[in-house]
C-alpha cells in the first residue's frame, strides 16, 4: 500500500470557499482499507470547513478515489500551504499514517 493525493481547485469568492477536489491513489501492494483523513492544516489564516476524520473508504491497489475538501480562504491571501494526513489498514491487520 503506497497512498499519493493529488489536488485541483475552485473558488466561491463570495462565500471564501474554496473546493479542492482531491484524488487519492493506492500506488502498490495490497489493499488500503477504511482510509480516513484525520487532519487537513493550512497556513496564512486558511482553514478546513471539512470536518476531520473524513472517510474516503476502501482502496484496492492501483485504484484511487475522489473526495472534496472545503477550506475559508480570508480576504487578502494570495496563496497558501495546505497539508493532509491520512491513515488506512493494510491487508496485514497494520495501521498506516500518510502526510
Amino acid at each position: 500500500m503506497n497512498l499519493l493525493v493529488c489536488s485541483a481547485i475552485s473558488f466561491a469568492s463570495l462565500a471564501r470557499d474554496l473546493t479542492v477536489s482531491y484524488t487519492i491513489t493506492n500506488g502498490a501492494g495490497g489493499s488500503a482499507n477504511m482510509v480516513m483523513i484525520t487532519s487537513a492544516t493550512a497556513t496564512t489564516g486558511v482553514y478546513s470547513m471539512t470536518p476531520v476524520w473524513y472517510s474516503v473508504g476502501d482502496i484496492a491497489s492501483g485504484d484511487a478515489k475522489d473526495f472534496l475538501m472545503h477550506y475559508y480562504v480570508p480576504s487578502g491571501v494570495g496563496s497558501f500551504t495546505t497539508t493532509l494526513t491520512a491513515k488506512a489498514t493494510g491487508t496485514d491487520g497494520l495501521t498506516y499514517i500518510y502526510p
